[in-house]
């Protein structure tokens, strides 16, 4: 089903948004039509309750805004933030949640991948392939049946590509994204909302 709501906020002159998704199961892991790749290689059917999630990555203006520096490689308020530790992030995240008076967090590593899919059951919410056409990958290595297509070297503005059917966009390419969840072996039998 599609997304309840989305909301927008301000910190110091900067928006971003939020979308909140549908309670949903899907298949976390490897399957015959997903060849993604969890940690054991076992494919999981997991349960989520309704969540929010920003609907883009977030921006250096709006780290800048609520940590007060950019710690970026390549400065520019519009591009994702980015060198920055996971520890850090939390910083933001706490940061953040005391100049809006709400309450965010990191997704965990089963709600990434939920809000990935938007409901899909293939490798890329675009489909079976990926190409630079879409996300901002390396061009010359296409994933599946992808074109070939421009190796941008850097990352784009947040929100430069195409959204899932649920809005979100820079799901996949652009820059690496933390997950609220360490690195384990993933149980035999998840917890009912697979909370890492």
């Amino acid at each position: 089903s599609a997304p309840d709501y989305q909301m927008e906020y301000v910190v110091e002159g900067v928006s971003f948004g939020m979308v909140k998704l549908p309670a949903g199961s899907f298949t976390m892991g490897i399957s015959p039509d997903n060849r993604s790749a969890v940690k054991g290689g076992v494919a999981q059917e997991v349960a989520l309750d309704g969540f929010v999630i920003t609907e883009k990555p977030v921006s250096q203006a709006l780290w800048t805004a609520v940590m007060g520096k950019n710690p970026s490689s390549k400065a520019s308020p519009d591009l994702p933030v980015d060198w920055v530790s996971w520890d850090n992030v939390m910083k933001f995240i706490s940061k953040l949640n005391k100049c809006t008076g709400k309450t965010f967090f990191l997704p965990t590593e089963a709600q990434w991948e939920y809000a990935c899919r938007a409901g899909t059951t293939v490798v890329f919410h675009f489909g079976a392939s990926l190409s630079s056409h879409q996300a901002n990958i390396d061009g010359n290595r296409p994933d599946g049946a992808g074109l070939k297509g421009v190796d941008r070297k850097r990352s784009c503005v947040v929100g430069s590509f195409p959204p899932n059917a649920w809005g979100l966009h820079d799901m996949h390419g652009n820059i690496g994204e933390w997950c609220k969840d360490f690195l384990a072996d993933y149980p035999t039998i998840p917890p009912p909302d697979y909370s890492g």
